[in-house]
């Protein structure tokens, strides 16, 4: 059990259900510590929000390299709205404060249209990876709505 607290299972800090701070361990569930809350004796595991995380950008990752939100949810298991939210979420996020451009060699700039031609999604990658550095949907992939957003980048980077 030690070797499992050592691999990233820490003690919660308060009860899921009642928010009490008296908390011991209670078993294991699918190798994972159970809890056990003294206040009112409900018992929980830790979620891992991080892993979560890792493995939604995953999917992210190949929706931008062009697989439908129908094919994700396919692979995934995830459904296309929970799919799309999420996505949604990641491309309105502001552009990172510590993008570096200078440390890609080639990269690449492309579009693509969502919901027919609804809006397009406009992504910076690098060219040797296939990583998205940056992303952003707009209107239409003209240089009205593109312009200000590389301006932007470049102010960063």
């Amino acid at each position: 059990m030690k070797k499992q607290l050592e691999t990233g299972q820490k003690k919660p800090k308060k009860c899921l259900f009642c928010g009490g701070n008296k908390i011991h361990k209670h078993g294991l569930v699918n190798n994972k510590i159970r809890w056990k809350c003294v206040s009112c004796n409900k018992t929980f595991t830790r979620k891992r929000p991080d892993v979560k995380q890792k493995r939604l950008l995953v999917w992210f990752e190949y929706y931008l390299q062009g697989l439908t939100l129908k094919q994700l949810s396919e692979l995934s298991g995830y459904s296309t709205s929970f799919l799309w939210k999420y996505i949604n979420d990641q491309l309105n996020k502001p552009v990172s404060n510590n993008i570096n451009l200078s440390k890609y060699q080639y990269l690449i700039f492309d579009g693509k249209y969502l919901f027919g031609r609804k809006y397009c999604l406009i992504v910076l990658m690098d060219a040797l990876t296939n990583i998205p550095i940056a992303s952003k949907i707009v209107k239409s992939e003209t240089r009205k709505y593109i312009e200000p957003w590389l301006k932007q980048l470049k102010e960063k980077g």
